[in-house]
């Protein structure tokens, strides 16, 4: 593992914060030429990529920090983000609502743009999984054999001292493949709208799944299900990922067409 890809003068470059970068200059090159294309106003594209981004930066500290509380009795530790401490769907619940504000305000076709996230976002995400990988952090479940990687050996890594289940790349390999198939998608779409709540739909049938797959140990256990197992915060979020996916696809398929507002 590598969870620094180099160091200069005392400064360090971490490697899941390089690849996250990496991911987000993806979706924004995208966005960006794709706006070019459409006649969209770059400089309103431009917030649409900024202010989402600092929410859901905000949001994904936060949901890490409510779901492991005992983590966090200094005040001053809740912004150090050093040794990692990200909650994917946390920057989901606050960076998606942002974005939809900033494009209503920006009278930006909403839901056609926000198809175009879409399409991009699995993509970058699949890049910071990578990104997980060298850093040693969200391992799989213990496993010897052919599958079992050891992500321990690196001083800074998170990870036990014992092989692993390389979820993160099981992960990144799913993203990648539904970022594909929701470009080709989008080309036969029913409605505007759609690839948005198509991703967040798969994307959390994904997530709810690979949980069962994860062993660090800050799941965030919220839940006790009828099976007698707990139920992690992100499973949780999936479900109610869902249940709202399910509500805005039946409005959304009845009224077809591009929206600036809804």
């Amino acid at each position: 593992m590598h969870p620094v890809l180099f160091e200069v003068g005392g400064f360090r470059l971490h490697s899941y914060g390089a690849l996250a970068a990496m991911g987000f200059v993806y979706v924004c090159w995208i966005l960006l030429s794709t706006a070019e294309k459409r006649g969209w106003n770059q400089t309103r594209v431009v917030d649409l990529l900024f202010y989402p981004a600092i929410a859901g930066l905000v949001g994904a500290r936060a949901l890490y920090l409510l779901a492991n509380p005992s983590q966090f009795g200094d005040p001053s530790t809740w912004l150090d983000v050093r040794s990692g401490g990200m909650v994917f769907y946390g920057a989901v619940l606050t960076g998606v609502p942002t974005a939809f504000l900033v494009a209503r305000w920006s009278k930006l076709p909403m839901r056609e743009v926000f198809d175009v996230f879409a399409t991009a976002l699995p993509v970058g995400h699949g890049v910071s999984r990578i990104g997980c990988v060298l850093a040693g952090c969200c391992y799989g479940m213990p496993m010897e054999g052919v599958l079992g990687v050891h992500m321990g050996i690196h001083p800074l890594s998170v990870a036990p001292d014992h092989p692993v289940f390389p979820i993160q790349l099981v992960e990144a390999a799913l993203l990648f493949a539904l970022g594909a198939y929701l470009t080709l998608r989008e080309r036969r779409q029913h409605f505007d709208g759609q690839i948005l709540l198509m991703w967040l739909g798969l994307y959390a049938v994904i997530r709810f799944a690979l949980e069962f797959f994860r062993a660090d140990v800050t799941r965030g256990w919220v839940l006790e299900s009828v099976l007698g197992q707990t139920m992690s915060t992100s499973q949780g979020v999936s479900a109610g990922l869902l249940a709202a996916v399910w509500v805005l696809w039946s409005r959304w398929s009845r009224a077809p067409g591009s929206a600036t507002g809804d």
